[in-house]
């Protein structure tokens, strides 16, 4: 387990220090290219440094990160108290999107923007997936854009729908 500032975080003072909070929030951070990362521990750090910016306050944190899966990740523990000592609160958009945002600003800051070859290869692994994608956020997004209708793929309403055309309804399997 880690922190903002050890690789060897102290679990019991953790432990302590939230035990009289109201809440507290998990996050998994699981950047698509974590394997690529120099670090994932000092990925973390930067994103939750980020997110500190971010919401005007110091963070007290503990995380843990799993390689013993195909896509490393990284799971995030955050008090539910901000640096002045009242309840954290994260709005629900920062939590649904911000952080996510962030991830993927800080990863292209480190391995460089993807190709649209890249981009294309891992939609078309999302398109059979099991599991909750980008693909699916997306496409939950556009009909919340709509009121709950959405528009027809390809109908030039969003720059990511080009991307799908090609792959949805294309005989992959799910």
């Amino acid at each position: 387990m880690f922190d903002a500032t050890s690789d060897a975080a102290d679990e019991q003072a953790f432990a302590e220090r939230t035990a009289d909070d109201r809440h507290h929030f998990r996050f998994i951070i699981s950047p698509e290219d974590a394997a690529e990362l120099a670090d994932l521990r000092s990925f973390t750090r930067e994103l939750m440094q980020d997110v500190e910016r971010d919401l005007g306050t110091k963070l007290d944190w503990v995380a843990v990160d799993h390689w013993n899966t195909d896509n490393p990740h990284v799971h995030v523990l955050i008090r539910g108290r901000a640096d002045d000592g009242q309840d954290l609160v994260i709005s629900r958009e920062y939590i649904s999107r911000g952080f996510r945002d962030r991830a993927a600003e800080r990863v292209t800051a480190e391995l460089g923007p993807r190709s649209e070859h890249e981009i294309r290869t891992a939609l078309e692994k999302e398109v059979g997936a099991e599991c909750w994608t980008s693909l699916d956020r997306a496409l939950r997004d556009v009909a919340d854009d709509g009121g709950g209708v959405s528009p027809r793929l390809g109908s030039g309403h969003s720059r990511e729908r080009p991307r799908w055309r090609g792959m949805v309804g294309s005989g992959h399997s799910g």
